[in-house]
């Protein structure tokens, strides 16, 4: 049986994960949601998203090309949807072959009228603005930007807590589409490069690199050779998904082994934790951020530009970062 997408972390719906281990095996993030709130969340991640677990984790494998879609942002979503969220997300590229692309928004000067002329018409190969795409490649899709993965590439997403998904075109196959809210949710701006390239700091034989940062989310690659000291200081839980290596976790009052392919919710009341490496760890750690304390303010004490900075926003009008860098 193919398997093209596994959700790692999730409460959405009727698909919440369940915990593996430990005191609360066999509860689901929902039921600890319920019981812990802010405890497991942190008092940041709950105000910008109450009543709800704000981040879906993703593995996505495409061994065909996957369709053409488009998220709505909360505004269109919470008066179109019934009051839910909207979809920003973020891909980090785990394997791809030589020559690989996915598509990431609409080619220069694209019309709306000539995009939906182009849709009906089942000509929109010339709308479209492909990108070449390596291992280790970070594409930001804020919402409206419309995207598709190419075939044979394997994916990790961070996104919002949504699943509200346009379809555009499925390359002729008979799925249904969504063309009238797909056309109204899409940004016509063009952006030349979605790709951000991140800002690596080393700490010792270890690594962190800053991969991209917006309201909703921030990821990290931490590369982790010896032992990594990390703290969750009760603002925002941290999602860690292993992707090289293992080891284990150390935390106040215990500790747990990691493995490739895992996925691993810290609480947001942790603490300081430590990560140890058996074989050398390379782990995606994602949680939701105050730009300002998280991400602008340790930048820069370690000499980073504003520019750099900014930069781990994404291009465009969908920057969160620019209009905090304003003033020191």
């Amino acid at each position: 049986e193919k398997i093209g997408e596994s959700w790692e972390v999730s409460d959405y719906g009727s698909n919440p994960s369940v915990v593996k281990n430990g005191p609360y095996r066999g509860q689901t993030l929902r039921d600890l949601l319920q019981q812990f709130t802010t405890q497991l969340v942190g008092k940041l991640a709950w105000a910008n998203s109450p009543g709800r677990f704000p981040l879906l984790i993703k593995f996505l494998d495409a061994s065909e090309r996957l369709s053409l879609q488009v998220h709505p942002d909360d505004q269109y979503a919470r008066q179109h949807e019934g009051g839910q969220s909207g979809k920003t997300e973020a891909w980090y590229i785990i394997a791809a072959p030589p020559g690989a692309q996915l598509i990431c928004g609409v080619s220069q000067n694209t019309s709306p009228q000539r995009f939906a002329e182009a849709v009906r018409d089942g000509n929109l190969e010339g709308h479209l603005y492909p990108v070449a795409v390596s291992p280790g490649d970070v594409i930001f899709l804020p919402a409206g930007r419309v995207h598709a993965v190419g075939e044979n590439i394997c994916l990790y997403e961070v996104q919002q807590t949504s699943d509200l998904t346009y379809r555009l075109w499925d390359w002729g196959r008979p799925r249904e589409l969504h063309l009238e809210k797909g056309l109204a949710a899409i940004d016509f701006h063009f952006v030349p490069d979605p790709k951000v390239e991140g800002i690596e700091i080393s700490i010792g034989d270890n690594s962190k690199k800053y991969l991209i940062a917006c309201r909703f989310f921030t990821v990290e690659l931490l590369t982790v050779r010896t032992s990594f000291q990390e703290i969750c200081d009760g603002r925002s839980f941290h999602i860690l998904t292993v992707l090289e290596g293992e080891g284990k976790i150390f935390f106040s009052n215990g500790r747990q082994d990691i493995r490739r392919g895992e996925s691993i919710l810290v609480p947001a009341t942790t603490g300081t934790y430590k990560l140890t490496a058996s074989v050398s760890l390379r782990i995606l750690k994602s949680y939701v951020p105050d730009l300002r304390q998280d991400i602008i303010l340790p930048l820069r004490d370690l000499g980073k530009s504003d520019e750099q900075i900014c930069a781990l926003g994404g291009q465009g009008k969908t920057n969160d970062i620019a209009p905090l860098l304003v003033g020191r």
